[in-house]
């Protein structure tokens, strides 16, 4: 899965109502990008979470042709594990889902060419 590294955003500062966004790649949509999602564990690092064997996403999607996803996900922490193929790093996004009236908003989920 992916390439030689692991990029981290942690966005749960920020809690969403609806996760929805865009995948990025290189500054553009990314086609057909697979979005994981696990549940996450805030008293475990993000190594120890990602090669848990025991790990099954919650839910997962493929990015639009426009890069654009959109999740529907009950409250709590989870982590959205992105990738699209060999040779492209995989991207963890950890967000805070809470219910609540104020507007989500949208999530960059950017993605790089390994090295």
């Amino acid at each position: 899965m992916g390439c030689n590294q692991t990029i981290e955003v942690d966005l749960r500062k920020h809690s969403v109502r609806v996760p929805h966004g865009i995948v990025m790649l290189a500054g553009k949509p990314a086609l057909g990008a697979l979005l994981q999602v696990f549940k996450w564990n805030p008293n475990d690092t993000l190594a120890i979470h990602y090669h848990q064997k025991q790990a099954n996403a919650v839910a997962a999607c493929i990015a639009g042709p426009d890069g654009l996803f959109s999740l529907a996900l009950a409250p709590g922490e989870y982590e959205l594990r992105t990738s699209i193929g060999p040779g492209i790093d995989v991207t963890s996004v950890l967000i805070s889902v809470k219910p609540g009236w104020h507007r989500s908003r949208r999530i960059v989920v950017p993605m790089a060419v390994g090295t």
